[in-house]
């Protein structure tokens, strides 16, 4: 038997082939974080032109805390407005409404909708007047004294058409 040629279990050709594809791959990887990066700063450029505070850099959602006192209330980042900006007006778009107002504006803006997607929206949008605690008892009666909104069915609602179109 002759000692001096010894096997290899690999093929140094495949290896070789193996390390070529790994540097490539790296390669490819690390020119895709690079473009993601230049996007994300100009997504921040442009969030700071809207007035925006856009320091969020890891995370999805930062975790900014929105009522002073104590307790963990948040919201996304995107939603603060930067030091000396104006605050977006329609954070709270249905703050000083009435319910049938917000009503009203939601049925407008998406057809029909069940009662508890109009209370969800309604509170989202920041409706704190009258009834909020027994929300779905007092928005069948505010809507009818209002006018103008049609239960279609398991408290599903949509506006009445006007008859004069």
């Amino acid at each position: 038997m002759d000692e001096t040629k010894i096997r290899t279990p690999y093929n140094a050709d495949e290896i070789a082939r193996a390390i070529a594809l790994g540097k490539e791959a790296d390669e490819a990887k690390n020119a895709a974080i690079a473009s993601l990066l230049a996007q994300l700063q100009q997504i921040h450029r442009d969030l700071k032109t809207l007035g925006y505070n856009s320091t969020v850099t890891g995370s999805a959602q930062a975790r900014t805390p929105i009522n002073g006192n104590g307790k963990e209330h948040y919201q996304p980042v995107d939603l603060i407005p930067a030091k000396g900006a104006k605050p977006y007006k329609n954070l709270k778009p249905y703050k000083n409404l009435k319910m049938a107002e917000v009503g009203r504006a939601l049925l407008q803006e998406h057809g029909t909708l069940h009662g508890k997607n109009i209370e969800r929206l309604a509170r989202a949008g920041g409706f704190t007047g009258g009834g909020t605690e027994n929300f779905q008892n007092y928005m069948p009666v505010a809507f009818k004294r209002e006018g103008g909104f049609e239960n279609i069915g398991g408290n599903t609602w949509r506006l009445k058409e006007s008859p004069t179109a």
